[in-house]
């Protein structure tokens, strides 16, 4: 340890001595090529995880455990798109900005951002006028932007408003999915 080039770091939990030399990150892994995970295997993440929202077993469960989990997932992975397709200074529609304020509220705030609304029953009309009525049904909304907790950053607020909040979850997951079919 007294050689001025050794790069041999302290092991966890031994005292650091003050003649422990000073290691650059190069000197422990050298400079070598990054290989990045290709822009399809984000897709097919994104994909699966928007799968699970539409057929989470929580349609049933008024909590919406599953279907957050699920949208917490496919969040993160449209977040993760957005910042390559923006290094590759590829246009992209405006919902994954309001798509990416909603993460943050989620990731860093913790928000379950999301809502069962019930919808009204269909009635639908059978044999000139008589009507089978269906029983009320339900979906999945974005909250309001006023049941969403402050952020440090409110870049995206006014899409999220206009493109996504009190809207169904799954409109706004599929038209991220049919914009990302051109990259499969």
């Amino acid at each position: 340890m007294n050689d001025e080039h050794d790069t041999a770091l302290p092991m966890q939990g031994s005292k650091s001595r003050g003649s422990d030399p000073v290691v650059e990150v190069d000197e422990v892994l050298p400079n070598r090529a990054i290989k990045t995970a290709p822009l399809e295997w984000l897709v097919e993440g994104y994909n699966e995880a928007s799968e699970r929202f539409g057929g989470a077993a929580s349609d049933s469960d008024p909590s919406g455990k599953d279907k957050f989990k699920s949208l917490f997932e496919a969040l993160n992975w449209a977040v993760s798109i957005d910042d390559y397709l923006k290094a590759k200074k590829i246009e992209r529609p405006d919902a994954f900005v309001a798509l990416r304020f909603v993460r943050n509220r989620v990731h860093h705030h913790w928000a379950a951002a999301l809502e069962r609304r019930d919808l009204p029953g269909i009635t639908q009309a059978i044999h000139g006028q008589s009507r089978i009525v269906r029983g009320s049904f339900f979906d999945w909304s974005w909250l309001s932007i006023s049941d969403l907790p402050d952020g440090e950053n409110d870049k995206g607020e006014a899409l999220y408003e206009s493109l996504l909040a009190e809207k169904p979850v799954r409109a706004a997951l599929d038209e991220i999915k049919r914009f990302l079919s051109r990259f499969q």
